[in-house]
């Protein structure tokens, strides 16, 4: 698969997915899936938009970061037949963009034989370009135009904006559904730090991007892939209060492993929230609590 900048030249004729793809979710997957199907039909390539960069910032959007980072949205993106991934930074200049131009933008850099979007797909200064105008556009250019209809899952309509309800409350069991995988972290182990001695086995404390929402502070079961070899686990998301260490970060605690990681890149899948976080007595309760945590099923 192959990675462009948006607006870069790309010769092959294309079929292209559009939408912000933030986490690539089961509806998105639909989406993909179509544009894969169109591919092979056309006998050309097929391609999708995505963004490099955390467009809620410049959206004023408080607080609010994908779900996951560009790197890991790529990593899901390589398990699809997709050829191309096409990457934009949303700055000042793409957002002024009018949505004659970022079409006709698209238009002019690739062959793009057709074009696929969910049906609440919006884009241009403003979002003030839909999927009618969309449609409108393509068909004078001669380009076929698919909108893919809402996907649900027991009638609740799949979005982003549901997943990160989920992920907030602590959900990952409902948010992984939607998803249609695990949510993951992926970042290196932090240096400088060394293993509990209290607990007896290893922690690895992840370095993480500041441009990734975190589920709510609690204590999860996890699986935490090391050089290619998947481990139980069990990851604390927030503070440590019981060491007096209140500044959030994420901190898992492997079973049945015992080497030396620090600076190596991990990927912790959340299974389902354990428990709350919580002060506890003595770094021996704790110890107790988290032998029983990683007994989990």
């Amino acid at each position: 698969m192959e990675i462009i900048e948006f607006a870069n030249e790309y010769k092959k004729p294309i079929v292209l997915a559009l939408g912000f793809f933030d986490c690539i979710h089961l509806g998105h997957m639909a989406l993909i899936k179509r544009t894969t199907e169109l591919s092979e039909k056309f006998g050309c390539d097929s391609a999708i938009l995505t963004f490099k960069n955390n467009p809620y910032k410049l959206l004023q959007k408080s607080g609010d970061n994908p779900i996951f980072t560009f790197e890991e949205r790529v990593d899901i993106l390589r398990e699809t037949n997709l050829n191309l991934v096409i990457a934009a930074k949303f700055d000042e200049t793409f957002m002024q963009l009018s949505k004659i131009e970022f079409i006709e933008l698209l238009l002019n850099c690739c062959c793009i034989k057709a074009i696929v979007c969910g049906y609440d797909y919006k884009f241009g200064k403003n979002a003030d370009g839909d999927v009618d105008f969309l449609s409108k556009t393509c068909e004078k250019h001669s380009v076929m135009c698919d909108i893919i209809s809402p996907v649900c899952d027991n009638s609740l309509r799949i979005s982003t904006t549901i997943i990160r309800s989920f992920l907030f409350d602590g959900h990952v069991e409902k948010a992984n559904e939607l998803l249609g995988r695990r949510y993951f972290l992926s970042g290196k182990v932090c240096h400088g730090r060394k293993k509990r001695k209290t607990f007896e086995f290893p922690t690895a404390n992840l370095e993480m991007p500041n441009n990734k929402m975190l589920p709510c502070e609690s204590t999860y079961a996890t699986v935490t892939t090391v050089r290619g070899k998947k481990y139980k686990s069990v990851t604390n998301v927030g503070g440590k209060p019981t060491f007096g260490e209140n500044d959030s970060t994420v901190e898992t605690m492997l079973a049945d492993f015992c080497e030396d990681i620090y600076g190596e890149e991990l990927k912790i899948e959340f299974v389902r929230k354990l428990r709350p976080i919580r002060k506890f007595d003595s770094p021996y309760d704790l110890k107790e609590q988290i032998y029983k945590d990683i007994q989990w099923r």
